[in-house]
């Protein structure tokens, strides 16, 4: 037996419901497990206080860090601590000044976090520093910006910025409008202050775009389009850090990710797009989609890379079913990537995948599910560094 397959995993998993679960999965016995449901609620004997702990990101450079996106009406981010077990203790809460923030973006040198506001079209960024403990966010270097905008579909009324994420060499970061079909670029300037770089637009209106991710060596990117539930790729040219020259994007493949069937009920815009993944290695892009009605669940996508990295979609994807309604947030693990956990919000379970390192095309096969009490929903999933 491998040392990845011996190893029990603890995930933290994000609710809209005032808590956060810990979840053990054993993969020795093919298990998956609620271990503890934790208040986000100090009145009710909680770590910290957030009302919908929805997204959680790990920090960068310090292992037993994260942070929690708390989308409320009022706004907070709390940056946590957690111990190898899965125990949480609080670090540094903060306001974050917006309405309902969906995403904690962290750049990769740990300095920053980046949180985009999905109902007021509101960015911030926070400087910060663990070290200072409850003083670690800094509220004399906070920077915002407000878009605006909209789109063609009843959702896109207004701007609705819904991910940030950071390039990997330039360091400038981008933030995905879902409301405005746009992805806008924001960048550090010599004074360590963030300004506006461009904004671009999407193709066709009323895509809405949630979320991208980038390949390691920055020259492709992947963008989840929401409301037509197609994958947008593109060549990238990024400049040179600290640099005011904007990104090129060249356009490359638009493919739905539609599973067999689906496009029928794609008609009611009740189906959508979730969540986009690239493994380390670039060999595949996992998309998932939500709501298409299949008795066997909502289905992830798996599209192989050929070469790794390539923004070239030229092989059909592989679908796999969860079993559950309202596929939310997906993560692989963060040690050798070879599990995936599946969150389905509307039927609170859990889907564990398991990936074949050695299948180009990237197979994934159910080793585990798991039920949460009912009404609850998961929307994200944190696996827990030792």
């Amino acid at each position: 037996m491998s040392a990845a397959s011996s190893r029990t995993y603890t995930i933290i998993a994000g609710t809209y419901n005032a808590s956060l679960l810990k979840l053990t999965f054993d993969p020795s016995t093919s298990s998956l497990s609620l271990s503890e449901t934790i208040s986000t609620s100090t009145s009710a004997g909680g770590p910290f206080d957030a009302v919908n702990p929805s997204w959680l990101e790990p920090h960068p450079t310090q292992n037993d860090l994260a942070y929690a996106a708390d989308q409320s009406p009022e706004g907070r981010v709390v940056l946590f601590r957690t111990s190898p077990s899965g125990n949480v203790s609080l670090v540094a809460s903060a306001p974050t000044g917006g309405f309902r923030p969906a995403h904690a973006c962290t750049t990769a040198d740990g300095r920053w976090v980046v949180l985009p506001h999905f109902n007021d079209g509101r960015v911030v960024a926070l400087k910060v520093d663990p070290n200072k403990g409850a003083a670690a966010f800094d509220a004399s270097s906070r920077f915002e910006i407000v878009y605006t905008g909209s789109g063609p579909m009843p959702l896109q009324a207004v701007a609705h910025p819904h991910m940030a994420v950071e390039h990997p060499t330039s360091g400038n970061v981008f933030v995905i409008d879902l409301g405005s079909d746009r992805i806008h670029e924001l960048r550090l300037n010599a004074s360590d202050t963030w300004e506006p770089v461009q904004s671009i637009v999407v193709q066709p209106a009323g895509s809405g775009p949630r979320h991208m991710r980038f390949s390691q060596d920055g020259l492709s990117a992947y963008l989840l389009c929401e409301l037509t539930s197609t994958i947008h790729t593109f060549r990238v040219a990024a400049p040179s850090r600290g640099s005011s020259t904007p990104t090129l994007f060249e356009p490359v493949s638009v493919r739905s990710f539609l599973p067999p069937g689906a496009a029928d009920a794609a008609e009611d815009k009740k189906l959508a797009g979730g969540e986009i993944l690239l493994p380390k290695d670039g060999r595949q892009v996992i998309v998932s989609n939500r709501n298409d009605g299949n008795s066997g669940g909502d289905a992830i996508a798996v599209f192989p890379l050929d070469p790794p990295n390539s923004p070239e979609l030229n092989t059909d994807p592989g679908f796999y079913r969860t079993g559950g309604l309202h596929l939310r947030g997906v993560e692989l693990d963060l040690f050798e990537q070879k599990y995936l956990l599946a969150a389905n919000m509307l039927s609170s379970s859990l889907t564990m995948f398991e990936r074949d390192l050695n299948d180009a095309a990237g197979a994934l096969k159910v080793v585990a599910k798991a039920d949460v009490p009912k009404g609850v929903q998961v929307t994200t999933l944190l696996w827990v560094r030792p």
